[in-house]
């Protein structure tokens, strides 16, 4: 029993839950208990790329933008109604908003009351691009498909998006 490795491991939905912070001091106070250890299990890829390059820092994080809401919102990939930890606080922020802009591989079928502006990009299989991964590993991949009709890298889109707001730095 002496040899036994034992290990705690906290989840995408441990991170979100409303007691997030007491479960993770229970987590590594029932680890000092039974002498094993604590473990992050990633939210997903390019999540720790976002740490590292201090974006996800100092900043309001998802959740706090959907408590407190924005007057607009800009969606890249997510289909909040699927993957968002409480869709109807997204869809409640997003009802008061004065602008949604989605950016993404198909039309949102989410119903919101609020201006959206729809903009088509590739998929990842249709676009070069680099990510790290949760052991903090860079990995980088080639488009295998050309892309289909008018839709253009997210990063095109975002760039177009900022020079049209007349945001700095997204020339």
């Amino acid at each position: 029993m002496d040899g036994d490795k034992r290990a705690i491991f906290l989840g995408n939905v441990a991170s979100q839950i409303e007691g997030a912070a007491q479960l993770q001091v229970l987590a590594l106070e029932l680890a000092k208990l039974t002498n094993g250890v604590v473990g992050f299990l990633g939210e997903g890829a390019n999540v720790v790329g976002g740490y590292s390059a201090s974006v996800l820092r100092g900043g309001a994080n998802a959740r706090e933008m959907f408590e407190k809401p924005r007057k607009a919102y800009v969606l890249m990939g997510v289909e909040p109604e699927f993957d968002c930890g409480n869709p109807q606080l997204v869809v409640d922020a997003l009802n008061k908003a004065s602008l949604v802009v989605y950016v993404g591989i198909q039309s949102m079928n989410l119903r919101c009351s609020t201006q959206m502006l729809c903009c088509r990009s590739h998929p990842y299989t249709e676009t070069s691009g680099s990510f790290v991964n949760t052991e903090g590993r860079v990995q980088s991949s080639n488009g295998v498909v050309k892309a289909r009709g008018d839709a253009r890298p997210a990063w095109k889109v975002l760039r177009v998006l900022g020079n049209v707001l007349n945001i700095d730095g997204f020339s």
